[in-house]
């Protein structure tokens, strides 16, 4: 029995990855991401035990290809304004000159003093000692989204503050 969905997968596989490819390609213009998503297609369906059938697997596999091409680019879409995200900050914070690199580092300093303990220790952890929100919250007997919560209210501080420079 194996066998035979052995010689039907590779008979499918044969007949349809070159179109696959080809369709993720029209989808993705990136020749790697295209082979990427339709060797993972074949292999997922492989994995899964999953049997096509010839006569309906072109119209299948069409659409799982086209699936995989949307949740690319939209991740790729999230991908790209977590980045912008990261950058406009790092623009905010880090300044052209050592000077004002100096000044801001006050600030940030002087923010600090004034954050309530919780929130300072939080800041503290996360950012210089790179402690994840689960181990923060293990640490301060919490929920991650009181972490989360710590974080969110002392970067709006530093954007406030730092906005109005």
């Amino acid at each position: 029995m194996e066998n035979s969905r052995e010689q039907l997968f590779e008979q499918i596989y044969r007949k349809n990855y070159l179109r696959l490819y080809r369709y993720a390609l029209s989808w993705l213009d990136d020749e790697e991401a295209a082979k990427d998503i339709v060797g993972a297609l074949f292999s997922d369906l492989w994995d899964d035990g999953t049997v096509l059938i010839p006569e309906t697997a072109e119209v299948y596999l069409a659409r799982a290809v086209k699936n995989r091409c949307v949740n690319y680019l939209r991740h790729k879409q999230v991908e790209r304004k977590a980045v912008e995200e990261f950058i406009a900050d790092k623009e905010l914070l880090i300044p052209d000159s050592p000077e004002l690199m100096e000044e801001r580092m006050a600030v940030v300093s002087q923010v600090m003093e004034e954050m309530n303990a919780k929130m300072r220790f939080v800041v503290e952890q996360h950012y210089i000692e790179g402690k994840k929100y689960a181990e923060l919250a293990e640490i301060m007997d919490t929920s991650s989204a009181m972490i989360h919560k710590y974080v969110s209210g002392a970067l709006a501080k530093f954007r406030e503050v730092f906005s109005k420079k």
